[in-house]
């Protein structure tokens, strides 16, 4: 699945899985188009679009986040660590 963009059902499927909500601000919107999916460890870095490599987020952590490591995003701006981030450290 590398190169390939996350289809509308996995995305979905990642959203539900987070209850709809950003695992890095604890967004919550009963609205997907406010969330994406995001590459917790960027395709840049040789991920995938591999289910496990992928996490709902808002879009505004998304643009923050970027092509940013997990562990400097954390950092820079400050994220608390959530259960479910701690699944990906």
């Amino acid at each position: 699945m590398a190169g390939a963009t996350v289809n509308a059902h996995i995305k979905l499927k990642i959203i539900r899985k987070y209850d709809f909500k950003c695992i890095y601000c604890g967004f919550g919107g009963s609205r997907s188009n406010h969330l994406t999916v995001d590459h917790v460890f960027p395709k840049h870095s040789g991920s995938t679009n591999d289910q496990d490599n992928l996490a709902c987020c808002c879009k505004n952590c998304n643009t923050k986040k970027g092509a940013m490591l997990l562990t400097d995003f954390i950092k820079k701006y400050k994220i608390k660590v959530s259960w479910d981030i701690a699944n990906f450290l």
